[in-house]
């Protein structure tokens, strides 16, 4: 069985690099838009833990503005495919915390910084019966 692959812009993976930086050290936190397993594009949203100590080992996406991306999407065909977020000082493992809220049908991907700076980034997808993430190739085009 051939391993799952993510197709993903270069363009799409720097903004996603900037995002990460920018708001540094509090986790970023962005929407994987697309198709199937391509993104076509990562576009940054609000973590509504910005501002809180919990905002540095946390994310969350309002749930008003994820109503109101997919109504955005649905004309255009489209779909919200996964999101992306940092981990400050931290690898680009996901933590128990990302285990816990995870979707499985979701592709995660997660940028480790160090201070500062990106370092690493890497997919995952979780298995819904095992509640593991496997670690996902990506093409970048």
């Amino acid at each position: 069985m051939c391993p799952l692959a993510i197709r993903i812009p270069e363009d799409e993976i720097r903004k996603i690099y900037g995002h990460s930086e920018r708001v540094y050290p509090e986790e970023c936190v962005g929407a994987l838009i697309g198709k199937g397993l391509t993104v076509f594009e990562a576009r940054p949203m609000e973590n509504v833990y910005c501002g809180t100590f919990e905002a540095r080992r946390r994310f969350s996406i309002d749930p008003v503005a994820l109503v109101s991306l997919d109504r955005e999407l649905e004309p255009k065909e489209l779909e919200l495919i996964g999101v992306y977020h940092s981990h400050p000082n931290y690898p680009s493992n996901p933590s128990k915390i990302d285990a816990s809220s995870a979707w499985p049908e979701f592709l995660y991907i997660i940028v480790s910084l160090l201070d500062g700076k990106v370092r690493d980034l890497a997919c995952w997808k979780l298995d819904s019966r095992t509640r593991d993430f496997s670690r996902e190739g990506m093409i970048k085009v």
